[in-house]
């Protein structure tokens, strides 16, 4: 069923980036000391900054729950204050709603920066220096304090690691190689790289291993090793496609059941886009869940779903149209947006 769910969603997105005008610090405006640990590459720096990070309290689950509703009515107030003709009294209630709003957005970061320094250190001697993936993996949680929602019951802590974890493993996707080149077999490649470039204006065609190792003047077999040299090696953490937040590790089968972090997302998910379809009108609804299995995991033609609904086959396609653009209207969309912007 969770597969049904990604292919509707998928649909569904598309566009531009959607920005609202949500309570938190944007990297810049939070006063973490990244700053200083990034510039430092003593080990003292980063334990200074480690025992910054270990004097904020840990949370209990309804401490969470709080900071998550100021950070709610912040965002609420927010977007009461661009309104025109507000009084002042209720301006200055406003105002100091959305200033808690922002204290308890940093006071959660805060807090769960732990869950960022824990995720990073697993993390260590993949090609990307520690205070590089302290500084991805609190993006990861600024963004999971952004979307939580307190009324899922779930720990805070348990919906951050996923996201922190996402782009932590996204940052050594990006930025590291598993096999480091010599220099003079990177200058190689490169003079690979332009030669096929000017072999395949010249002959109007891909260049064959010859070609290139005539217009190299080395021998194939020295062609053959740079190519193979080019390959870069597959990892775990690699998203499979930029349309999904699974990763070539998840096929993996798990000998001691579900992960964790991957059935929370996709159970997450499944719930929003739920929400999304329960503001569609009923018709609509049906097609949708009948178009794409979302009910019994099984899909059917539009004459089947007609047939359902006593309408023609046209019909049965109108319906279904209709309610994917009521799906990608902004006010929907964006409910499902960032499950693949991470």
């Amino acid at each position: 069923m969770s597969d049904k769910i990604l292919d509707v969603t998928k649909i569904i997105r598309g566009g531009a980036n959607l920005k609202g005008g949500s309570v938190g610090p944007t990297v810049e405006d939070l006063e973490f000391d990244l700053s200083a640990m990034r510039a430092a590459d003593s080990g003292d720096s980063i334990a200074q900054y480690l025992s910054n990070v270990g004097r904020v309290p840990l949370l209990k689950m309804q401490d969470e729950v709080d900071l998550a509703k100021k950070i709610e009515l912040g965002n609420e107030s927010s977007g009461a204050l661009a309104k025109d003709g507000i009084v002042a009294e209720r301006r200055r209630k406003l105002f100091q709603q959305v200033q808690d709003g922002m204290a308890a957005f940093e006071h959660l970061i805060l807090a769960n920066s732990r869950l960022v320094i824990s995720v990073a250190r697993r993390y260590r001697g993949r090609g990307v220096p520690f205070t590089d993936l302290i500084q991805e993996g609190h993006i990861g949680l600024m963004r999971a304090a952004k979307k939580f929602d307190w009324r899922r019951g779930l720990k805070f802590s348990t919906y951050a690691t996923w996201w922190i974890r996402q782009a932590v493993t996204r940052a050594i996707s990006d930025q590291s190689r598993t096999i480091r080149l010599p220099v003079y077999m990177g200058e190689q490649i490169t003079k690979l790289r332009h030669a096929a470039t000017q072999l395949t204006q010249t002959l109007g065609r891909d260049p064959t291993l010859e070609d290139l190792a005539e217009k190299l003047e080395v021998s194939v077999e020295r062609v053959e090793e740079l190519v193979h040299a080019m390959e870069q090696p597959l990892s775990l953490e690699k998203p499979m496609d930029e349309e999904n937040d699974r990763e070539l590790g998840d096929l993996i089968p798990d000998e001691d059941g579900h992960n964790p972090e991957v059935w929370t997302l996709e159970s997450l998910l499944g719930d929003d886009l739920r929400l999304a379809l329960e503001d569609l009108p009923p018709r609509e609804r049906v097609a949708l869940e009948l178009r794409y299995g979302l009910k019994d995991g099984m899909t059917h033609t539009l004459e089947a779903i007609g047939n359902q609904l006593g309408v023609t086959r046209e019909r049965a396609r109108q319906l279904e149209a209709q309610a994917l653009r009521r799906l990608r209207h902004p006010s929907q969309r964006s409910r499902l947006l960032d499950y693949w912007e991470s």
